[in-house]
């Protein structure tokens, strides 16, 4: 897939088609519980690690 750096929408279904098929390589290796533990981790990371970098969480992000 070619992404152009002003299609935002391209952008956020490529990188979530990444983080699915990611998760699904670690459910075929590990099962499905250990995808949606790491699913959950991902989630809890991203936004401690947005907040701590100052950043604003809720509806005025760019």
């Amino acid at each position: 897939m070619h992404l152009r750096a002003g299609d935002a929408r391209d952008q956020v279904v490529a990188v979530g088609d990444a983080i699915a098929d990611l998760l699904l390589y670690l459910a075929d290796a590990h099962g499905v519980a250990a995808a949606q533990k790491a699913s959950e981790h991902g989630q809890l990371h991203f936004h401690g690690d947005w907040i701590a970098a100052g950043r604003a969480w809720g509806p005025e992000d760019p």
